[in-house]
């Protein structure tokens, strides 16, 4: 060591024995790009802003929960039939294609939410959320279940050619795509038409979609756009002394869940405001007059709404009467003593809870002399009680949750076709799009096996099938299209196997070279790794020390892959070589220019897609 030693004693000195080595990264981090109930955490926007999650749970903290969905028609001739043809509008595809991924071995994933459920998917927006990912290391899949929905196969294409462009940009990522459904019935011709020729080695393709076996919660209040009464005959419900019509409880049923999104809706207002008046009366100290009036105005302000529910304007008015006697036993009596509070500091006598109270109210705000004083008004806080109102607010709101649930119930209980149709329904919202199921295979396959093992002949986990089956010859020409070599990898029930995934191809099926997704991911795996790891090696002397060094550091980084299995060859040179020197792979111009180049090579295992199996008649011989 180049080390000036001027003080006499005792010096250690630590000589490296061990060579650097080369880490391996993650091969199965997906990022899935759609659109989500909310996207926030710790009070941040989440929009556009790739978010790493390990769960369901903590995706439902940051992003919440599936969507709605609206049927568009349900065929029956009788209650007893049962629901037929149920159709249902598109619904938002991410959260359930997410499920199946950690239900079919997923691990860590990012989530790109570019938008609400309120929100048109558009492609413009999808790719925005493409672009969101673009300086993020990590993810090496890409995906994007919600892109089905533009329901146009060039718009389609649009944002599956701009992700497979930035993998091919990045090399350390490929993208799964989807199909639309309509296309199992040409075979994915318009599919192969939009999908263009460039860097096809960065994607595969899969079809068809799959029923998904999720267990969803529906309830009559998400269904939209269809009277289930139309259908039904009348039949009581209830006991034999008070029987109700079954017309007349979904009518109640439906009221209620309109009563409850109004009660939400008008709170909202009112909860803003009083988060308002709250930092107003804390901040302001000094005494203005204006403080002890505005407290008082929002206690009236919520007097006045629930007045406005029991009104005579039947727009406004609570429709559900189990509703209406929820707040009067449960709401009212906690407003009746916030507003009591307030009438005593201008009337002595406490009044019962009838319309005089809240005109004494109403004067009080009037009255500012006689008003209440800024430290009553200040000890609203202190005393809890705007605490009180902002928790009757709430229990306005949730209070009816378990009526709600026994309203359900009574359905489900008493009307078979009801249950018929939440069945049907259960069913054919099931219809996903393969993606997430075939990114958690991706993950299960590469922490099982390792990356160089195709993700193929395997089940799908919580699935029950797949939309369509096609014949032999129809497989044949999804695996290999002759036209133009892009690949379709096609999914299909196997009798006592389950529903299988049968391909491995990337889109460049007539490629010699990346014809398979083990051999791409495998290849953006090593890529990587060696970039990572020889980051050390910049601004170093370039001579042969460090040629030697780094040359070495990937041998024993591939010697180790082959012992795995992921390099075929009977010997170590059969497998890899790896050249770096003066002669070899530079001349003196690129040392001059400071560039060191490495050159690797590597034979990787690739599947066996066609097993023969040749038998031939045998001639007796004795």
């Amino acid at each position: 060591m180049a080390v000036s030693y001027k003080v006499p004693g005792v010096y250690v000195e630590e000589i490296s024995k061990f060579p650097p080595s080369i880490a391996e990264v993650e091969t199965a981090i997906p990022a899935f790009i759609g659109h989500t109930q909310k996207f926030e955490k710790d009070g941040q926007s989440l929009k556009e802003m790739p978010t790493k999650i390990k769960s369901m749970l903590e995706f439902e903290l940051y992003f919440g929960g599936s969507a709605g969905f609206k049927i568009t028609g349900v065929n029956a001739n009788s209650v007893t039939e049962g629901a037929k043809n149920v159709k249902v509008e598109p619904t938002y595809y991410l959260y359930d294609s997410l499920q199946l991924y950690f239900a079919n071995g997923g691990g860590d994933c990012y989530i790109v939410s570019v938008g609400t459920y309120s929100d048109t998917v558009n492609e413009d927006i999808l790719i925005k959320g493409v672009d969101a990912l673009a300086i993020y290391d990590e993810p090496t899949i890409i995906l994007f279940p919600d892109a089905v929905l533009l329901n146009d196969n060039a718009k389609i294409a649009k944002v599956q050619q701009y992700a497979i462009k930035q993998c091919a940009s990045l090399m350390d990522r490929v993208t799964i795509l989807d199909l639309l459904k309509s296309d199992e019935e040409d075979g994915g011709a318009k599919f192969r038409d939009n999908i263009g020729m460039t860097d096809l080695k960065y994607a595969a393709a899969y079809m068809p979609w799959i029923k998904a076996s999720l267990s969803k919660k529906i309830t009559l209040g998400q269904i939209e756009g269809f009277d289930l009464k139309t259908v039904t005959v009348p039949v009581n419900v209830g006991s034999e002394g008070s029987p109700v019509q079954i017309n007349d409880y979904i009518t109640k049923y439906t009221n209620l869940i309109a009563d409850v999104k109004k009660v939400e809706k008008e709170n909202a207002k009112l909860k803003i405001e009083g988060s308002f008046l709250a930092k107003y009366l804390d901040i302001l100290k000094s005494g203005a007059a204006a403080k002890p009036i505005k407290a008082i105005e929002w206690v009236y302000k919520i007097v006045e709404k629930i007045e406005e529910y029991y009104g005579g304007d039947d727009a406004k008015n609570l429709k559900n009467t189990d509703y209406q006697a929820f707040i009067t036993n449960n709401i009212i009596p906690i407003i009746d003593e916030s507003v009591a509070s307030i009438i005593v500091k201008v009337e002595t006598v406490k009044p019962a809870h009838d319309v005089v109270r809240w005109a004494k109210v109403e004067a009080a705000i009037v009255l500012a002399g006689t008003a209440p004083t800024e430290v009553f008004c200040n000890s609203l806080i202190t005393n809890g009680t705007l605490e009180t109102i902002f928790n009757a607010l709430a229990l306005m709101e949730s209070g009816m949750a378990q009526s709600i649930n026994n309203y359900e119930q009574t359905l489900v209980n008493n009307v078979p076709f009801y249950k018929s149709l939440l069945q049907a329904l259960n069913n054919k919202m099931c219809e996903l799009p393969p993606s997430g199921a075939i990114a958690g295979l991706y993950c299960a396959t590469d922490n099982a096996r390792g990356v160089w093992k195709a993700p193929a002949n395997i089940s799908i986990s919580a699935v029950s099938g797949v939309t369509k089956q096609f014949t032999q010859s129809a497989l044949g020409a999804f695996n290999i299209d002759v036209n133009a070599g892009k690949s379709i990898n096609i999914i299909r029930p196997i009798t006592g196997q389950g529903t299988m995934v049968m391909g491995a191809r990337t889109l460049a099926g007539n490629d010699n070279e990346w014809r398979y997704v083990p051999v791409r991911r495998f290849f953006n795996f090593v890529e990587e790794s060696t970039k990572k790891s020889t980051q050390w090696a910049v601004f170093e002397p370039n001579d042969a020390n460090l040629w030697l060094k780094v040359k070495n550091m990937i041998e024993n980084f591939l010697y180790n892959l082959w012992r795995r299995g992921a390099l075929a060859g009977a010997k170590p040179e059969h497998a890899y070589y790896v050249r770096c020197g003066l002669g070899l792979t530079m001349t003196a111009q690129d040392i001059l220019e400071g560039k060191m180049n490495v050159e690797i090579g590597m034979a990787a295992v690739r599947p066996a897609e066609f097993i023969v199996l040749r038998f031939s008649h045998k001639l007796q011989e004795s």
